[in-house]
């Protein structure tokens, strides 16, 4: 029998938690937001080194995605930003009072993130020149952004659902795309944001915002152990990736023979993590900040429990 109405002193058991149309709404909010760089850009889709047609820059369509190889990190970020936030927001802002809340969350991020790709394609594919060139070109990039919708909806799943062990990795995961978002976003060259020159520090960013995720996940257990490692080896080896698909993609003259383009991605991916690379120094930095962060919340906790 339920005694939460009779029994003196108690208050009666109530739902708590976001309604259902309030998920929807962050999930939109979270996808809009990671589109945000792009939208104070002006949407002008890149010039396209296949258009059919030669035109000026300013005559080319307006689009939701920058599609071009060499915007390939940007439109990864664009989506995996937009997810992270969305799972971080429901994290965060309230759990939804049913387990669809989290569905329809979901929903409403690959609601915009697909209206912004079905837009894109339909501007973009009437442009190109008819040729097994193009299909390439647009199959290849097409792939990649469907890719990152992919990767997109599990951080935002682990972010938003997962134990603290999953909801690392998903935050890990976003983590390494921010500094290309917030890169765009600060130098737009129209944009309300502009500022005068780079932030030498924004490389950085990755490395201490996956640092910041790890004092937080802790390690009082196997799975956060296990999540500090991943995270880790996923700061050593995507920002290097990330440097040899630029190499390759940013130079018409290696795209022209896909072998001297994969070979140049492989070196640079190989020099990315050696000695005189980055990556080994992102992950000290991180590892650093993580077991202060850690050992901080550790006395904290210890001293709560005495008090």
């Amino acid at each position: 029998m339920d005694t939460t109405d009779t029994a003196p002193g108690l208050r009666p058991r109530t739902r708590t938690g976001l309604p259902d149309w309030a998920c929807f709404l962050l999930g939109v909010v979270g996808a809009l937001v990671g589109l945000l760089p792009w939208l104070v850009q002006g949407m002008r889709l890149p010039l396209q080194n296949l258009w059919s047609d030669p035109v000026s820059p300013d005559a080319m369509p307006l689009v939701a995605l920058p599609f071009s190889q060499y915007t390939l990190i940007l439109l990864v970020s664009l989506m995996v930003t937009g997810s992270a936030l969305a799972g971080l927001l429901l994290r965060s802002v309230g759990r939804p009072r049913r387990a669809r809340g989290f569905v329809l969350a979901w929903g409403g991020l690959l609601l915009v993130q697909g209206a912004a790709t079905a837009q894109t394609v339909s501007e973009v594919r009437p442009g190109l020149s008819a040729d097994s060139r193009s299909d390439l070109y647009f199959g290849t990039i097409l792939g990649v952004i469907i890719a990152s919708i992919v990767v997109g909806l599990l951080v935002a799943v682990l972010v938003s659902r997962a134990p603290a062990p999953g909801a690392a990795l998903g935050l890990t995961t976003g983590a390494l795309v921010v500094d290309s978002w917030l890169s765009t976003l600060l130098y737009a060259q129209d944009g309300p944001f502009r500022i005068a020159s780079p932030a030498p520090l924004l490389e950085w960013l990755p490395a201490v915002l996956v640092g910041a995720v790890l004092a937080w996940c802790g390690v009082r257990s196997v799975g956060r152990v296990l999540a500090w490692i991943v995270s880790l080896f996923l700061l050593w080896i995507v920002p290097a990736l990330f440097t040899g698909i630029m190499t390759a993609a940013g130079s018409r003259v290696l795209l022209r023979n896909p072998r001297d383009a994969l070979e140049a991605a492989g070196e640079t991916f190989g020099a990315a993590l050696g000695p005189a690379g980055m990556s080994w120094r992102y992950v000290l930095v991180a590892l650093a900040i993580g077991a202060v962060g850690a050992a901080v919340a550790g006395e904290i906790r210890r001293r709560r429990r005495v008090a």
